[in-house]
């Protein structure tokens, strides 16, 4: 938690292009997890079926714009709006689940989601009725969390069949590919920058990235996902709490009462989720 909360300071120091950030940060986690373990990773995709390749690389994709749209709403609104606004996509996750794949929610768990959209327009209101530029932020974060909703619900379709390891280096390689490509279509370099620069570049793949959502990913083999999950939704309150210590940024009060409805539709979904878990397992037993 205290990993991925660190990633929204690190980019605020970094004075670089958003897309360049985020391609630094896919393609060092991608160099450096495939060096820990080069064998194990070209064994395991060479036998790799060519649909998992290809659902691997739209997971890839999405995570890319993701990552693009999440740092670039940094730029724009405050740390406590940007990080909680993202992590708004389980339920955007859950959403996807139901219209593409019919899996099953129940009633009230569409409340809750309901309930964190209001939030979020709650704090998208009171940013549009205090700054425009606020509020373009918060709109990057919702798209960041959009895509990062169907980078989720991708990466569930493939995780089966390939182990961690494999899956990160593939993953964060094809989010450096696209990057890679968006930033070339948009003249955007990628070698003139300060040695500080390309320190912090490393240090957002090696803290929030692979000691972050990597160790959130390989936790699952010992925790239940509603854990892990949880988990998850301790990074906008680390993020707005390192916000306040290091750039002495005060969330206003809409963002508390916006906040505590994201918040409360999240955890209900995440809680729900592993009941439903639950009594499915005891059912078919």
């Amino acid at each position: 938690m205290l990993f991925v909360s660190s990633a929204s300071i690190i980019i605020r120091f970094t004075d670089a292009p958003a897309l360049i950030i985020a391609f630094y940060r896919v393609f060092l986690a991608s160099l450096l997890i495939f060096a820990f373990q080069a064998g194990k990773t070209i064994d395991e995709v060479k036998k790799c079926e060519r649909s998992t390749l290809i659902t691997t690389a739209a997971a890839g994709l999405f995570l890319a714009l993701h990552f693009a749209s999440y740092i670039t709403s940094l730029e724009y609104t405050t740390i406590a709006n940007s990080v909680i606004l993202v992590d708004s996509a389980p339920l955007f996750a859950l959403l996807l689940s139901y219209i593409l794949f019919r899996e099953s929610a129940k009633f009230l768990s569409f409340i809750a989601v309901i309930i964190s959209l209001a939030g979020a327009v709650i704090i998208g209101w009171g940013d549009i009725s205090t700054n425009p530029e606020l509020f373009r932020g918060d709109m990057y974060a919702v798209a960041g969390a959009v895509f990062l909703a169907v980078y989720l619900v991708c990466g569930r379709k493939v995780r089966a069949g390939i182990s961690l390891t494999p899956y990160l280096v593939l993953v964060y390689g094809f989010a450096a590919l696209f990057l890679w490509i968006i930033c070339l279509v948009n003249g955007v370099g990628f070698f003139d920058y300060s040695g500080k620069v390309y320190i912090l570049f490393a240090a957002l793949a090696v803290i929030p990235t692979i000691g972050g959502h990597s160790l959130f990913l390989y936790t699952l083999k010992y925790f239940k996902a509603y854990v892990v999950n949880l988990g998850f939704l301790g990074e906008p309150v680390g993020a707005a709490i390192l916000a306040y210590i290091i750039f002495g940024e005060v969330p206003v009060w809409y963002f508390y009462l916006g906040g505590t409805l994201i918040f409360g539709g999240l955890i209900y979904v995440v809680l729900n989720e592993e009941k439903d878990k639950t009594e499915a397992l005891k059912a078919s037993n």
